[in-house]
């Protein structure tokens, strides 16, 4: 039996694939590629399946909230209070909480919603930011990032579901670019402040703000950072604020992922000198980002690695940050899928084969 493959190119759906230009084509299988890969991993991976499971991300910051709202110690755990800890993985760390005072101060209000809709809302509000970041991404970047995008797809979907604060913050990075290269620099700046007060990560920006020279962004960083402060303060207490000190110091060194660079250089044999890594390689980032300052898409790429790579408890989901490394050149939104052309052999004009280059 020969296959008539003039017959074949008749058939409807095959003509609407011969019209789609292969950029467009491309982007809609790694689209179905992204959507898949979120659901796998929320399949295979029980532990991300619930946003109420003691132990999960969400569930610490509902009951981190709750310790605030009852007097409680924020950084210790009284009779009474929501428990932490999974009985089948004991968390290596000796406080209940491993992030700043203001995150907790966000859940005092989200704690006083009835049972657990705070969580679950939580939970699929930080998984829709991330869904539809990856996706627009996906659509707009060209066609030369796209390799990187689907290499880092299963770490974002393990982002997607983690319940962390991450989901938000990556996505809010993202607008910090697209903010600043807009001109509207207070917003941008309002936004590095705010996602440094709720994790100490995307301080390495306010470099990228230095290196641009756009005071009035840092203006507005400093002034959302001495709001947070302030509000910290007041919903968490001076001894809480503190006391993170202390958690910020065990964090970077107790219960370290394997493959991070502090237990690399640990097993290498640097001893007390593996704690300085992550701020070397942050700080080299860093220095590639002066080198290309007057480039701002490379000065904010390299400052985007510059986090990553400074962070001592490096796990495969701080992998998903370097999504952001595509923000800067992603292209002019992606036309029609089924623009109709005046003759059945047209083929696409040239603006849709090509995704133009924006960012420098």
């Amino acid at each position: 039996m020969r296959l008539d493959f003039d017959s074949l190119g008749t058939l409807f759906g095959v003509r609407v694939l011969f019209k789609i230009p292969w950029t467009r084509f491309l982007r809609i299988v790694c689209l179905v590629a992204w959507c898949a890969i979120a659901l796998e991993m929320l399949a295979l991976r029980a532990d991300l399946q619930s946003p109420t499971a003691i132990g999960a991300d969400t569930s610490n910051y509902y009951a981190a909230g709750q310790r605030l709202n009852a007097g409680h110690d924020l950084y210790a755990i009284t009779i009474g209070d929501r428990a932490v800890e999974n009985g089948d993985a004991p968390d290596p760390w000796s406080y209940p909480l491993m992030s700043p005072p203001p995150i907790a101060v966000v859940w005092r209000i989200l704690a006083v919603l009835p049972g657990d809709s705070s969580m679950y809302l939580w939970w699929l509000a930080g998984a829709a930011a991330m869904i539809g970041l990856i996706s627009w991404l996906i659509l707009r970047c060209r066609p030369a990032e796209l390799p990187l995008l689907v290499v880092l797809l299963p770490c974002a979907a393990l982002e997607v579901w983690s319940g962390n604060v991450n989901a938000f913050l990556i996505p809010i990075c993202a607008s910090v670019w697209l903010l600043a290269e807009r001109g509207r620099s207070a917003a941008a700046g309002s936004l590095v402040g705010i996602s440094l007060a709720l994790k100490l990560m995307p301080g390495i920006l306010i470099w990228w703000l230095l290196l641009k020279r756009d005071w009035q962004a840092l203006r507005a960083c400093a002034v959302a950072v001495a709001a947070a402060a302030g509000i910290s303060l007041l919903g968490a207490g001076l001894t809480s604020s503190l006391r993170y000190l202390d958690v910020a110091r065990e964090a970077n060194s107790v219960g370290l992922y394997p493959l991070s660079p502090v237990s690399i250089a640990m097993f290498l044999g640097l001893g007390a000198l593996s704690a300085l890594v992550p701020y070397a390689l942050a700080g080299g980032a860093a220095a590639f980002a002066w080198r290309w300052r007057r480039r701002p898409g490379l000065c904010y790429a390299a400052c985007i690695v510059g986090l990553v790579l400074g962070t001592p408890d490096f796990r495969p989901e701080v992998l998903s940050w370097l999504v952001l490394i595509v923000v800067p050149w992603a292209s002019e939104p992606m036309p029609s899928l089924f623009r109709r052309f005046k003759r059945s052999g047209e083929s696409a004009p040239a603006s849709e084969s090509a995704s133009p280059v924006v960012g420098s």
